[in-house]
């Protein structure tokens, strides 16, 4: 399986974007980077990455925390 990524935000001042890669062992569990970058003229200035390593059925949890709101 391969690193998914996908743009959630972008403006001409700011990207966030979420990447999913699988781990080496355990077979279970998943590496998560959220990239926020601030932008100048398009490109990046300023670049803060949370990670996260996390099974499926936590990453599920977290999907449905964010949208009880």
């Amino acid at each position: 399986m391969m690193k998914i990524s996908m743009i959630v935000k972008e403006t001409p001042a700011y990207r966030l974007t979420v990447e999913k890669s699988p781990c080496a062992a355990p077979a279970d569990l998943w590496h998560i980077q959220f990239i926020q970058e601030e932008l100048t003229d398009l490109l990046p200035t300023r670049v803060s990455t949370y990670e996260f390593f996390m099974t499926k059925e936590e990453l599920s949890e977290v999907a449905k925390a964010l949208t009880l709101f």
